[in-house]
């Protein structure tokens, strides 16, 4: 009889302690565990560190960081390592490695012990049980290594969005650069159709110039002053833009940008091995390739465990009204009669089938958008270096010689300013195609998976003075002229640069006008030189008439109140015989 209660203490405590031990082994999850790979991750695809804030003093730190690196002007740098700090969409990002560090933890933990006890009546049946499931305890490694597969897909995944969301960042900044410099270009041509406004006035107000012509020249001024509003609101839209994929709280306007956008580098990147390339470094194929992983091991645990999904092992006891008690050990297990876990397990094949069809889908599409984006960054980088090389140094040209024969009095100053503003247009296209250019580029890394090298470039200079020199000024009129054929003239260095012809402001009646070398508003714009003050400012003298003018005719000096005054009443009546 001793031998027996002996036997049975020590099973009891046999299985006590077992269920102990298996539930004893706590594993605690801390918060940043894990997210060093993802640091890793970024950094080699940004350059820059990602940084998970968790407390107030990291705020804090990141806060004062990025103040001052809003404090210069930003460029492509500033503005990756800007918004690793301050985006709090990445913020939340960063919280599914938490997430999936927690699921890791989990998978690593057993059920609790269920503790039952029963009592039927005062002086009856007492009952009591202590049981755990040893299933779930055999279970626990492939548990783990279903869930350590499933977080390395979440770190590859959580890593990939905060590049894409540093590319958009870094496209927005291409853009509000873009729009900067827009702007710049337009003030410029709004200040020549003004210079041309103001010279339409005058000459029609002495008689040299027919309504309709007027009225063309304020159109054109009118144009040109909305399409530099249209201008002024894209800058601020692409700059709240840039805000918003920055994270900071800060106004659009208060951000220091880059004057100029870059030229294209010298060379790009091969088909052959960008493809390679994003086989290899794309962080979404990387976590296709984990989810593959991680099926094959929810699909090994279901099938081992198909016909056994649950059993505990524990230790229970009973006792009747005053007698003595019974303990011992207690078991239960299911019987697979219906349930065999089929289904299970043909879902869980389905899955991994599903897995490796999608890695696989995205490697065809990988290498199908690299391709894609590579023709549209070649196609950008024709488009600029067309700008660049032949459009832009033609309409320089243009200008040069306009201003050349309006000094010779061969053209008008109307032709002059038209020459000015197709230079400006021309800048204008250069931008845009720049613009276009760094975008697509950007897009080729984002589809590549990382970013690229730049071998060389510069910034992209547009000439808003007139007489500024342009190496690029010597081409050939077409771009597949022989060695033998005739290129444009250079303009003569040695001419003076034009002059305005100014009369007095009421010259006597058969007198010639006498010549002024103070050059007149128009020249003024095209030289980007200030104009004179309203109380100091030279008569304006016509150029040649355009057509007869009358032989009591006597030129009036313009008013003089404003330098360009936009459309006044003094302009609708001159205008109302027109609308009539």
């Amino acid at each position: 009889m001793t031998t027996t209660v002996g036997a049975r203490a020590a099973l009891k405590h046999a299985v006590l302690a077992a269920m102990f031990l298996a539930t004893g082994g706590c594993t605690r999850a801390t918060v940043h565990e894990g997210f060093t790979d993802v640091e890793r991750l970024v950094r080699d695809r940004t350059g820059a560190d990602a940084a998970w804030r968790t407390d107030s003093i990291a705020d804090a730190a990141a806060a004062d960081t990025v103040r001052e690196l809003l404090a210069a002007p930003l460029d492509d740098e500033r503005v990756v390592r800007v918004t690793l700090l301050a985006s709090r969409d990445l913020q939340a990002v960063y919280e599914d490695v938490g997430v999936g560090r927690a699921d890791v933890v989990q998978a690593a933990l057993l059920s609790n012990p269920i503790l039952s006890l029963g009592r039927i009546n005062r002086d009856g049946v007492n009952e009591f049980s202590l049981v755990q499931s040893f299933v779930d305890l055999l279970q626990r490694p492939m548990r783990r290594r279903v869930a350590a597969a499933q977080f390395t897909s979440t770190q590859l995944r959580v890593a990939d969005e905060v590049f894409q969301h540093v590319a958009a960042a870094r496209t927005a900044y291409i853009a509000s650069v873009a729009a900067d410099q827009s702007v710049e270009l337009r003030r410029a041509v709004l200040a020549a159709a003004d210079a041309s406004g103001g010279a339409a006035r005058a000459i029609h107000v002495a008689g040299n110039l027919q309504d309709i012509d007027l009225a063309g020249q304020l159109a054109l001024a009118s144009e040109a002053r909305a399409e530099l509003t249209t201008a002024e609101a894209e800058s601020v839209r692409a700059r709240e833009a840039l805000v918003r994929s920055m994270g900071v709280a800060t106004r659009g306007r208060e951000l220091q940008v880059a004057a100029r956008l870059l030229t294209a580098p010298s060379a790009e990147p091969s088909e052959d091995s960008l493809v390679a390339l994003a086989v290899g470094s794309r962080l979404d194929i990387e976590a296709a390739y984990a989810d593959v992983g991680t099926a094959g091991a929810r699909l090994g645990l279901t099938s081992r465990f198909r016909l056994l999904r649950d059993g505990t092992l524990g230790w229970s006891g009973e006792r009747e009204g005053g007698g003595e008690g019974q303990q011992g050990v207690a078991v239960s297990l299911p019987i697979p009669l219906f349930d065999q876990g089929q289904a299970a397990t043909a879902a869980d094949r389905a899955r991994l089938r599903q897995a490796i069809s999608r890695h696989g889908a995205l490697v065809i599409a990988a290498r199908s958008q690299v391709r894609a984006a590579l023709a549209l960054v070649a196609a950008s980088r024709a488009r600029a270096d067309l700008f660049r090389t032949r459009i832009v140094p033609l309409r320089n040209r243009v200008l040069r010689e306009t201003l050349l024969q309006q000094n010779a009095m061969s053209v008008s100053v109307f032709t002059l300013l038209v020459a000015r503003q197709g230079q400006v247009e021309a800048g204008t296209g250069l931008v845009g195609a720049m613009r276009d250019y760094w975008t697509a580029r950007i897009e080729l890394e984002r589809v590549v998976g990382t970013r690229l090298p730049i071998t060389s470039s510069a910034e992209v200079s547009i000439p808003t003075d007139a007489l500024a020199d342009s190496t690029s000024s010597e081409i050939p009129l077409s771009p597949s002229a022989p060695p033998g054929e005739q290129a444009v003239p250079a303009a003569n260095p040695h001419v003076h640069p034009p002059t305005a012809l100014t009369p007095a402001a009421k010259p006597a009646t058969g007198t010639r006008p006498t010549t002024s070398v103070r050059p007149k508003p128009a020249m003024r714009a095209m030289q980007g030189m200030s104009p004179p003050t309203p109380s100091t400012r030279a008569p304006v003298r016509t150029t040649p008439p355009v057509r007869p003018t009358p032989a009591r005719a006597k030129p009036v000096a313009p008013d003089s109140t404003h330098r360009h005054p936009p459309t006044t009443p003094d302009d609708d009546a001159l205008l109302r015989p027109m609308q009539s």
